[in-house]
């Protein structure tokens, strides 16, 4: 248990302006220290005796609590840093009868510069740390011995965005540099003060939507005859890498189901190329309408259009079934498990996730480009489809009428 002199000692003093504990510096007036008060010369000593502390070189009145010390150092250290962590938080939104949720994990801030108790904007109040990257400011109060008052905690909700606390209260009055540190990389120290995430507009536009039926535009759809790219660049590299996996494929073809390497195991290329042979062609004879545009494109994330309109051509647009946009859904989240998410499991009044909006569109084009017979069903979002060609020749026979996208 500290001593009451190793709780009242001076452990921190001022070298060439930066805040230095007693560990970092040589012994005596070699130091180099002055108070971070009084700002006056100090000696450190460091004896075999008693706790290695510093001094003032004079008598003065001036006596520096350990408590304001350690406080400074920790605003100090922050700032050095250049970080801070941003809570775990949650959001809800509701509309009508729908009600969802998305968590955000705790992360770490990395700040491109920082002040230490800036006077910015606002003279009368000044956050204990300003973290700022870009356009980003992240205010930073630390709690050693009082929590944020109220008042000044009103200041910070009206004045910055994002505003975080971070409990020290439990260190004592000199802790050290590593015992402060250690504690500030402790994310369940952290809390919001304040936080107008995005992620709650985000989330509460999906609920929004899905309190409404989805009602697919049939007649816009209908005239994408000619398919476009959704890109500036068509993929010719995952093309390249997939017509180098064309033997392999065949290969893996050829083994028994238990020899083979699973789906999950796969590459992309080697993915792409299974497809491919699947569809009685190679990738550099696909066509763009097996890699077009489609409404929601970015819901896939890193699943490339080439990647998953290859997968649900050539599972679904080969055959004899009639198949519908919930059916594809259903096959893709086996297929992609990373679509377990927020906006990809929330429903519209009539039952459609955007991820069965997405697919619905594409079939809805590829329809219209005459890849796929529509079936009109009692409502708009209740058409079906069926594959035109009836097998691997037929289908490998029609894709080749168009001209490849990869030339």
């Amino acid at each position: 248990m500290p001593t009451d002199f190793e709780n009242t000692s001076i452990q921190y003093a001022l070298r060439e302006g930066r805040m230095r504990h007693i560990s970092e510096v040589e012994h005596g007036l070699a130091c180099g220290c002055v108070c971070v008060e009084c700002q006056q010369p100090l000696i450190a000593r460091k004896g075999a005796i008693r706790q290695h502390h510093f001094a003032h070189t004079a008598e003065t009145n001036c006596n520096p609590s350990p408590e304001n010390l350690t406080h400074r150092y920790a605003k100090n250290l922050i700032a050095t840093r250049l970080r801070a962590i941003e809570p775990a938080f949650e959001v809800r939104a509701t509309a009508a009868e729908v009600e969802a949720w998305a968590r955000q994990p705790a992360s770490t801030f990395e700040a491109q510069k920082a002040e230490v108790e800036s006077l910015a904007f606002m003279p009368d109040f000044k956050p204990d740390v300003l973290l700022q990257r870009g356009t980003f400011k992240l205010a930073v109060e630390v709690y050693f011995r009082h929590r944020v008052p109220p008042e000044k905690a009103a200041r910070i909700a009206g004045r910055y965005a994002h505003a975080v606390e971070v409990d020290l209260s439990d260190l004592p009055a000199n802790a050290s540099p590593n015992e402060i540190s250690q504690a500030l990389d402790s994310p369940l120290r952290w809390k919001w003060l304040n936080n107008r995430s995005e992620l709650f507009g985000k989330l509460q536009q999906q609920v929004d939507r899905c309190s409404k039926p989805y009602i697919p535009k049939l007649k816009e759809l209908a005239s994408r005859k000619t398919p476009a790219n959704y890109s500036f660049q068509l993929p010719r590299q995952k093309v390249q890498e997939g017509q180098g996996k064309v033997k392999w494929a065949e290969g893996w073809r050829r083994q028994s189901s238990e020899d083979r390497k699973t789906y999950a195991e796969m590459a992309p290329a080697e993915k792409l190329a299974i497809h491919c042979s699947y569809l009685g062609l190679t990738p550099v004879e696909l066509p763009l309408n097996l890699m077009q545009g489609v409404r929601g494109q970015s819901l896939l994330g890193r699943v490339h259009g080439l990647y998953w309109q290859t997968w649900m051509f050539a599972r679904w647009g080969v055959g004899v079934k009639t198949f519908g946009a919930l059916d594809v859904e259903r096959a893709a989240r086996q297929t992609y498990p990373e679509l377990a998410s927020v906006r990809a499991t929330l429903q519209t009044a009539n039952g459609f996730s955007e991820t069965a909006e997405l697919f619905y569109e594409f079939m809805l084009q590829l329809a219209a480009q005459g890849l796929l017979e529509q079936h009109k069903g009692p409502r708009a979002w209740l058409h079906t489809f069926s594959p035109v060609a009836k097998s691997r020749a037929e289908v490998a026979a029609l894709l080749k009428t168009l001209p490849p996208a990869i030339s």
